[in-house]
Order: C-alpha cells, then structure tokens, then sequence
C-alpha cells in the first residue's frame, strides 16, 4: 500500500497551486430538507415500511479548504442533520454525522499530515480496517540518503455511528505503524495495535487485545514475467467474545498468516496464488477476517488479440480448522468474457461461466454439491435496440438430506430502446424473467414481468421502474404471492437549486392470509453552495489523457488503477483507442454508454462490467459494475465488500471520507432501499471524486459500483448507481 502521500501528490499540487493560490477558502456543500410520508395497509409485517405517517429531516454538508502554499494544505468537512425521521436516523434533533480536519504539511523538514475527527485507519485486511473518531498523525521524515521513503503513522479513535453518542471507552482502537519503502527491494512494515472494549452486556466482558503484525511487499520482473509478491504474519494477544461464554474469550493468543503472489506476462497473461490461515483465537476487533479458517487459491488468465478473457480457478477453504468438525469447501470454475464470437453471435458481448463446488464436514453432517452454469448476454440490434440476456441454471445435490435437493434454472430477456435529440435524450427497457425451482423446500415457478423508463432532458431528470412478481408455490414452499413495486423519480435543477419528487408502491397478494398494500411519497429541496453547470464537461471542451494518471503508457486493465486512468472530460475517441490497444475486449454501445465485459479486480470472481457514458463525444462518467449472487448469504457479500475495499486502498491509499450507516444483515435490500443501509468510500482525483459503495437502485437490486465521477455528491444522494446498465 503507498503511504507516500508527500512523494506521490507533487504533480497534483502543481496542477493545482497556480488555480487555486488567489481563492485563499474555497468552501463548498449543500443543504437540503426533505419530507416524507409513509402508509402500510394490511399484513403490516410484509410492509417494507414499519413506520407510517409523516417523516422529516433536513441534512448539510459544509467542505472548506485553504491551499496555504504548494505544500501546504488545510481541509475539512461537516455533515449532520436536523432529524425527525425514523429512517433517517435512530435519534431526533441535531446530529453531527461527520468531522473531519485535515492538515497537510510537506515543507517542514519532517513532512507530515495530521487529521481530525472521522478518520479512515488501516494497517491490513488483518490488523485494522475500520472508520474512527479520533486522530491520525502521519509522518514521513528522511532518515537516510539512500533513497528510502520512511512513514511513521499513528492512530487512536472510537468505533462510534455518532458524535452525539460519542463513548471512548465503549470501543476504541490505538496504533502505530513504521512502514519503509526500497524502489529496487519492495516494502517492509511493522505493526502494533490496540483494541479496548467495554461488555456491551451482563453476557460479556470487558475485552482488551494486542494484535501485532510484520508485512512485506516487493515488485519485480523475472523474465517477460512482472511478479508481486507479498506477506504478512501477526499475532493476537488478548480477550475476545468467546463461543460459548465470555471466559472462554480471555486471555487468548493465536497467529494469522497471509501470502500471495501475483504475476503478469506477455501482456496477455495473469496468474494469482494465495494462502491465508487464522487461528481459532484471532479475531482482531478491528479487522475483517474470518478467524478459524485456512484457504488457498489458484487463478489463471488468459486475454486473446480479440479481446476475449478466460480464467480458471481453484479455491479450497477449511473452515473450523482449529477447532471441531472441519467444514472444508472446494471450488473449482472457468469462466470466459468479451466478444462471444465462439457462440456465433459476431456482435454480442457477455460472459459465461461454469463452477462445481462440494463442501463437507469431518462428521458427516454437511455434504452438499452445487454445479452452476451462467450465461450473460448484451447484444445491440439495429443502432438504437439493445438485447440482454441472462440465462442460468443451478443443481444443487444435499446427500445428507436429499428434501433439500433442488434444480433452478432463470431465462431472463430485456429489450432495450434508446432515443433523443438535443432536447431530449431517454431510454425504455422491457423484460420478463423467468425463475424454476424444481425440488426441494423452496419449490416455485416466478415469472416477473418489469418496465423501466429513463428521461432527462435540460434541467429535467425521470426516471420509473416496475416489477410484477408472481409466484405460483407447492404447498411446502408457502402460499403463492404476487407482488407488485413501482418506483418514481423526478428531479429539476435551476440554478443552484434542485427540487424532486419520489414515490414508491408495493402491493403484496397472498394466496392465504392477509394482502399488504405499503406506499412511500417524498419530496425534498437542495441548496448547492457551489452548484457547477452540469454541461461544464461540454462546455470546457475535453481534456488531453492525463501524464498524472499514466494514461501516456499501457492502460492496466486487469488493475484498479484503470479506474484513474479514465477520467471524466477524456475525449472518447481517445479512451476507446487506449482500451483497444490494452486488448480491451469490444463494448456493446447502450446509448451514450460503452459496457466492457472486463474484470478490473482480479480477486473477484463475480460479473465485472466497466461503463464509459458520455455526452458530446466526452467522459461524463466512468464506472465498474460488480453484480452480486441474489442468494448469496450477507457474509459473503460483505467479505466481497471488504476485500475490494482493501484492494482501492492499496492502490490510492487511506480514502479522503468515507460513510457507513447499518449492517450487512438478512434485511439488507429492504435496509438498503429505505436509506437505512449505507456504503461510501471516497478519494479525490486530479479530474474528480472516485467513489466505492453500494449504491440505491430504482429497480431495488443490490449491486457494488465504483465510479469515477467530475464532481463529489453528498453523502445523501444515494441514487448514484449507474441506472442505464442493468
């Protein structure tokens, strides 16, 4: 991970220093008051919403800066709300959500950055990961002439949702970190961090842990080979929750170990090996792992002239390694994106992708098998139609309980029209998806007809969605259901202004029992303080590829560094050129944007699609798209979430702000989809903000997106999902 924010920003402070010396403050932001009103008829525990009646709040965000000189830099944010809503926030009144000063110093003879209020700390997926409310003092002196870069970093906060509650003593951690960094030898880091936690309940106990860690990078070239190779041991030293009652979790101590390589070749080829294992004890409070489990995998790619990708993989995971009854899983899959060519659709682009994985435990109670075959499709049909398809088929074989065997398969097809002029430009989509499941307790036919409407034109912005889902049940399954949901979204801008209008419907019919009828209006106003023209890109003309961001050289496609290196106001002509010469595989156009079937980050074994919209022949918005399993377990999903949110950090660094509000629970759509759930990881770009997170959808569906945007949004503004791409 780079640290070496005083070596690595000199080009961006050059960028900037002659625009922004005469403004002194720069103050940025926005307020807005928002009102809403909530009804549920009926069955009301079927209701998406627990609360009626009126429901208010106003929120603010206030950003301030002072470039002092070219090396000096003072930054800060405020974001609270005035609340009266019980979707909004657990508490009424004012709430201050979020503090931050920051103070960068690079021409003390010892550089430093010195932050206040929420700060972002990490160390390591194992040691510390996680947002606090404190201090964090990064130093950066010379201590030697050979050329080594040195950091020395501290940190000590609370894990608090908020100021107004605000416990040190509740949950707070404290670290120190040395990191030293050899152009010709890699990385090599010590850690040390401290955990103390009071007992949330009668049922705990105070908890107090050390979690001590040695890491090591190094980058070089064997060959036509490029290999990174990294490592890091720790050991934990304290108190935990403990399985069965909280002595158990005392005065424990276990080790946690990970190594990986990672290898580029020819251009064309990449590879990856990795092997992790945590004791049973390790369980750092501020990590994210899983304690108890050994892995291992083994990817392998191969991208063709054309722009074809094939990866292979091979996972095998030992949970309870260290304790009872070891649950092992294996997995092994390939899986192919680009042009589909070989299925004879000359113009369609898409992915396929096949796996097996078995699981078993030493006892004999768990052996289960999944083999899945998935099929993804976009195909344009005659310039302004454009065809998907996604096609999947899922055998599930429980040899301990075979009631639990069941066989799905999913068609699912939408035909997409794109239209405008220069008034008025939208899209409609029409689809239907069809679901099967064969056995088993879940046995069900689903067919879901769906309907979605994009207008913007000038200052207006709308937006619709419809899904109608009927399910025809056996009698094990449930009582059939037909659920309709509706969304609406409207919004209009003048000048520093933007006034909109959201509703939402649902109507459950149940076969027996009780119906649900649930409906949600809201209208709100946001004041800009600094409301840039949204035709600015347009207007400005494009920019020339970026030196800062390495767009001179090979674009990096397989790296969460590409997305930096497209930027918004890049000349779109100018992108498509570098993306074919990386051996990009050919986009399907859906009107003013490009959808590459591209895996970006290469731990991620999900659906990638990286989105390039733009207006007049320029970037307005680049995004990469990660579709989720839509059964897969909370767990899953949020250890996605965090390996690629440690994957961004260790490309751009500790983030400029992030914002989390809820859980990844099992109500996480419906969490999600009433702004109870939140997702935001932010870091400032020479052209932008580049934004991590989990984005509102109109159509509902729960998906991870990272974007490179022009300007920053509030924290807010949730619906900053890509929409155009389903």
């Amino acid at each position: 991970m780079s640290r070496f924010w005083y070596y690595s920003s000199g080009v961006l402070l050059v960028c900037c220093a002659s625009a922004v010396l005469a403004q002194d403050w720069i103050f940025s932001g926005s307020n807005s008051a928002r009102s809403e009103y909530y009804n549920s008829e009926g069955n009301l525990s079927g209701s998406p919403y627990q609360q009626e009646g009126s429901q208010s709040f106003n929120e603010f965000n206030l950003n301030f800066s002072n470039r002092i000189s070219p090396y000096q830099d003072l930054k800060g944010q405020i974001y609270g709300v005035i609340n009266d809503s019980s979707y909004r926030f657990p508490d009424t009144g004012l709430q201050a959500e979020r503090l931050n000063l920051l103070y960068e110093n690079g021409a003390s003879g010892t550089p430093y950055r010195l932050e206040g209020g929420d700060v972002y700390s990490y160390l390591s997926y194992r040691t510390v990961q996680r947002s606090l409310k404190g201090l964090q003092l990064d130093l950066q002196p010379r201590f030697d002439g050979g050329g080594r870069k040195h950091s020395l970093l501290f940190f000590s906060g609370a894990n608090q949702n908020r100021w107004n509650d605000f416990d040190f003593g509740a949950d707070n951690t404290t670290g120190v970190s040395w990191l030293v960094e050899d152009g010709a030898l890699g990385s090599l880091s010590v850690n040390v961090v401290y955990n103390d936690a009071e007992a949330a309940s009668s049922a705990q106990l105070d908890r107090q842990q050390w979690i001590t860690s040695i890491a090591a990078d190094s980058n070089f070239n064997l060959g036509r080979h490029n290999i990174n190779v990294e490592g890091e041991i720790a050991y934990f030293e304290g108190d935990h929750l403990g399985d069965f009652d909280a002595r158990g979790g005392q005065d424990q101590g276990d080790v946690g170990a990970f190594a990986e390589v990672v290898g580029h070749a020819y251009q064309r080829l990449d590879y990856r090996l990795r092997v992790e294992q945590y004791g049973y004890h390790y369980r750092p409070t501020a990590a994210v792992v899983v304690n108890d489990r050994r892995s291992g995998e083994a990817h392998a790619g191969w991208r063709f002239s054309n722009g074809l990708s094939v990866r292979g993989r091979y996972q095998r995971y030992q949970d309870r390694f260290d304790s009872v009854n070891q649950l092992d899983t294996d997995v092994v899959g390939i899986d192919a994106s680009g042009q589909l060519s070989f299925f004879g659709l000359s113009a369609a682009t898409g992915r396929v992708r096949a796996y097996r994985e078995e699981t078993d435990d030493e006892f004999g109670e768990v052996s289960r098998n999944n083999n899945v075959i998935d099929l993804n499709i976009n195909m344009p049909l005659k310039g302004i139609y454009n065809l998907t398809a996604d096609l999947s088929w899922r055998d599930q074989e429980n040899e301990v309980d075979p009631t639990l065997d069941a066989l799905t398969t999913e068609a699912g097809f939408a035909l997409n029209r794109s239209f405008g002029n220069r008034e008025l430009r939208g899209s409609v989509s029409l689809g239907i998806l069809y679901r099967n499941i064969d056995g088993g307790l879940r046995e069900a036919t689903e067919f879901t007809p769906r309907l979605a409407v994009s207008l913007r034109g000038g200052a207006h912005n709308f937006r619709l969605s419809y899904d109608y889902l009927d399910q025809n049940r056996a009698g094990s399954a449930g009582p059939d259901l037909a659920t309709a949901t509706a969304a609406l979204h409207y919004d209009l801008s003048w000048k520093q202004h933007e006034f909109g209008l959201e509703a939402n419907y649902f109507d459950r019919d149940v076969d027996v029992g009780v119906d649900t009828l649930a409906s949600r209006v809201s209208m709100y106003w946001t004041w800009h303080f600094d409301r840039k023209d949204t035709r600015s890109l347009v207007g400005a003309g494009g920019v020339q590829l970026s030196p800062s961001s390495g767009l001179d050289s090979r674009l990096r496609v397989a790296s969460p560094a590409l997305m930096e290196q497209l930027a918004p106001g890049q000349w779109l002509d100018q992108l498509s050129s570098k993306m074919v010469e990386a051996n990009a595989p050919i986009p399907a156009i859906d009107q003013d944007t490009l959808i590459y079937e591209l895996s970006v980050f290469d731990r991620v074994d999900q659906r990638q699609r990286l989105a390039v919209s733009y207006q007049a022949q320029l970037v307005d918005r680049v995004a990469l798209i990660v579709d989720v399993e839509r059964d897969g377990s909370p767990r899953r999903l949020e250890e996605l979430y965090e390996r690629m949110l440690e994957d961004l950090i260790q490309q751009y660094g500790r983030p400029q702000r992030s914002y989390s509000q809820g859980d990844f629970g099992t109500a996480l759509t419906l969490a999600l989809n009433t702004d109870r759930f939140q997702r935001i990881v932010e870091w400032d770009t020479v052209f932008g903000v580049l934004r991590y997170g989990i984005p509102r959808r109109m159509d509902g569906n729960v998906r991870i997106e990272v974007q490179h945007m022009p300007q920053r949004l509030a924290f807010s503004d949730t619906f900053w999902s890509m929409e155009q791409v389903r």
